[in-house]
């Protein structure tokens, strides 16, 4: 597995919003996406019963919009539309709701609503990788 950048939901804004908790000091910039999942399993052969492991299940992506020293808000991206009113053309441009759970709702038992706690990780950008790069000498 890759080294990434992980950390947590710290606070959700609003149904688009989310406060999470790495910043500036985490080297988090002003675009950077991250990706909110949830861990599904650890899951158990039947007939065995051995440990057959867990995964990861992303739930949403959310975009960094503002960045602090030891926290960063992110949301869920905007999405623009192009439709066609009296034939004349109309951009709409709107965001997919995160979605966000009550802490009773589960889906067969498994979480995969956002919420205070969700894990979340970096998603590894250009920027970065080229900046790796040439940090190891590539």
């Amino acid at each position: 597995m890759t080294d990434r950048l992980e950390g947590k939901v710290a606070a959700v804004l609003d149904h688009h919003t989310v406060v999470i908790n790495l910043g500036k000091a985490n080297g988090i910039t002003d675009g950077d996406t991250f990706y909110v999942y949830a861990i599904l399993g650890p899951f158990s052969d039947p007939d065995s019963g051995d440990d057959l492991g867990a995964t990861e299940k992303i739930i949403s992506s959310v975009k960094v919009d503002t960045v602090e020293d030891r926290f960063c808000i992110a949301s869920t991206p905007l999405q623009r539309s192009m439709s066609f009113i009296g034939g004349l053309p109309s951009v709409e441009t709107s965001r997919r709701e995160l979605p966000l759970s009550p802490e009773s709702a589960l889906i067969s038992g498994i979480d995969l609503k956002v919420k205070v706690g969700s894990p979340v990780f970096l998603v590894p950008s250009r920027r970065r990788s080229s900046e790796q790069e040439e940090t190891d000498g590539g």
